[in-house]
């Protein structure tokens, strides 16, 4: 219980941080890593309600495969990684 309070408090505090800072700078590049931050946020709090017993995510599946785990485990780290591409090629035309 301890550790998905941590997980909660740490999740809430990068992803209100990672909202402050796009509004500030209003990128592509890091709407795509806010998106991936809050992806793994929903992530915490889908597990957390699935921990205690408040929920049943993983009815629905394809293949045998819950889809709510395959959103969860591939949507962060596509838009982190569409996010650093962008950042990447932002950067590479300022040269």
């Amino acid at each position: 219980m301890i550790l998905l309070l941590l997980k909660l408090i740490s999740g809430f505090a990068a992803t209100l941080t990672a909202v402050l800072l796009w509004s500030k700078t209003r990128e592509s590049a890091w709407l795509f890593i806010v998106m991936g931050t809050v992806f793994l946020y929903s992530e915490i709090i889908f597990s957390g309600l699935d921990s205690l017993g408040l929920s049943d995510f993983y009815l629905l599946t394809i293949y045998g495969i819950s889809v709510i785990n395959l959103v969860f485990a591939f949507f962060p780290f596509l838009f982190f990684t569409v996010g650093f591409i962008l950042f990447l090629l932002s950067r590479r035309r300022r040269f």
